[in-house]
């Protein structure tokens, strides 16, 4: 494991002479990077070098790129450093982003009983205490919103709800880091997909606009923007066909329909 990290480690010092800082990096120089860090936490985490693992961790969360899979490495680094209070704000940042998981609740369990074997320890870092509710109503609505959002017969309005609570409560969360920027993002691509269905599309843009100025190098936001003005357009459509009777003004209308339907595919 020793020399993977050594290897990993060369890589990414070799990679890091091709650009200047994160800004500059593409999606695709984000994700090989990522991997790279994730790859090295995992070897260090077999050598119990726990600093070198919350290290490459917190790079997996600062490029956007495996953002859940860096909180879980970063809590499981910090429960072996006998630091369950901020091992438990890591679980309940990726619980957040992956509500349904059960291995991070049983995570989130053992950081809880350990915080529990530590009370000092909370009492120590109030913000992780106060913020524990914070992190609850967001895993709880974000929950509840994926489970009628995917439902055999989805209700897209309380879907909404509770996405909207989730936002409501990432507010309460203080200064944001990348870690909570990257719930907020989600949430909104959440609720920016619920108000597409709704045809509420001048809303889902505002979402999809605010997702492009949290993360502008991530595709989801602009991909939801261009889906609604898709859906805009189809819509359009849709009126026109109501109201043309023309034969070839209405084939035209139609090849334009053909077109809009292939591009959301």
């Amino acid at each position: 494991y020793q020399r993977r990290v050594h290897g990993y480690s060369d890589a990414l010092e070799k990679s890091s002479r091709c650009f200047k800082s994160i800004s500059e990096l593409s999606q695709s120089g984000r994700m090989l990077l990522s991997i790279l860090h994730n790859r090295r936490a995992a070897c260090a985490n077999k050598l119990q070098n726990y600093p070198q693992v919350i290290s490459d961790a917190t790079e997996m969360i600062l490029l956007g790129i495996q953002v859940t899979k860096g909180l879980v490495r970063k809590g499981g680094a910090l429960l072996a450093l006998k630091r369950p209070a901020e091992a438990l704000q890591a679980y309940r940042q990726a619980l957040a982003l992956n509500p349904d998981n059960a291995a991070y609740q049983q995570y989130l369990q053992q950081a809880k009983a350990m915080c529990d074997d530590q009370p000092e320890q909370v009492d120590e870092m109030p913000n992780v205490a106060s913020g524990a509710e914070v992190y609850n109503a967001i895993h709880h609505n974000t929950k509840a919103g994926n489970k009628v959002f995917f439902a055999e017969k989805p209700d897209y309005i309380e879907a909404l709800s509770c996405y909207t609570n989730a936002l409501a409560a990432t507010e309460q969360l203080g200064s944001p880091d990348f870690a909570t920027n990257a719930v907020h993002h989600n949430l909104l691509c959440r609720r920016a997909q619920t108000l597409q269905r709704l045809q509420r599309f001048q809303d889902a843009l505002a979402d999809a606009d605010r997702m492009i100025e949290m993360a502008p190098t991530s595709e989801k936001g602009y991909l939801h923007k261009a889906n609604t003005y898709v859906c805009l357009a189809q819509e359009t459509m849709a009126q026109a066909m109501l109201h043309i009777t023309e034969p070839q003004a209405r084939e035209k209308i139609q090849l334009h329909l053909n077109a809009l339907e292939a591009a959301m595919l």
